[in-house]
């Protein structure tokens, strides 16, 4: 894990999250026994539960700055 991480845009909705989950996902950057759990509360708009996961797997079996853009963007949707 690691590198580079540049994304732009993302629809702020959970549907928006879980684009960036796989995005994540296909750039090697999350662990792919992760994709389910995590795509399954960014889809059901558990922002708060997605967060605590996100941050329990920073460094783990998520690279930490992509920990840290998904934790923003979760962030992004539940202040909108």
């Amino acid at each position: 894990m690691g590198g580079n991480l540049t994304f732009s845009l993302f629809e702020a909705n959970a549907s928006g999250l879980s684009s960036l989950v796989d995005y994540f996902l296909a750039q090697g950057l999350i662990e792919t026994q992760m994709e389910t759990s995590l795509n399954q509360q960014a889809t059901n708009g558990d922002n708060g539960a997605f967060i605590n996961h996100i941050e329990a797997l920073s460094d783990k079996k998520i690279d930490p700055e992509t920990a840290q853009a998904l934790i923003e963007a979760a962030q992004i949707i539940m202040n909108n």
